[in-house]
């Protein structure tokens, strides 16, 4: 009682792979989020160690699908899904960067077609 369905993202094909419960009272209280926007993802890879390390899961908000700040986005690039820091640059380009160095950083529009900002993080629960 008390809990909502958030979907859980396939990193490997922007596919679904069912709903994991969170309590629907700490998601408004501390996230202050609506749960149908959220979706849930399982970090793979180290592309952003060592902010997010692989098998953390993050929350991601749907709603804020169009990168305004500076922050980390889930991104669905050629229909895999990827971590990235997002920037905004002159004449609509956004710069897409690992935290990792051995990533390389990439620039795209929104207009481009081949990459798709599927939301923001909002928040990392970390495995021990």
């Amino acid at each position: 009682e008390g809990y909502v369905p958030i979907p859980l993202l396939d990193t490997t094909d922007s596919g679904g792979l069912g709903d994991v419960a969170f309590k629907g009272e700490w998601i408004h209280r501390e996230l202050g989020r609506d749960p149908a926007t959220l979706a849930l993802m399982v970090v793979q890879g180290d592309a952003m160690a060592p902010m997010f390390e692989e098998g953390d899961r993050v929350l991601v908000d749907k709603s804020q699908a169009g990168p305004a700040s500076d922050w980390v986005y889930v991104l669905d690039v050629d229909g895999a899904l990827q971590l990235r820091r997002l920037q905004r640059l002159p004449g609509n380009e956004i710069q897409a960067s690992a935290a990792n160095s051995a990533y390389t950083t990439f620039r795209f529009t929104l207009q481009d077609g081949s990459v798709s900002v599927i939301g923001r993080v909002v928040w990392v629960g970390k495995e021990l």
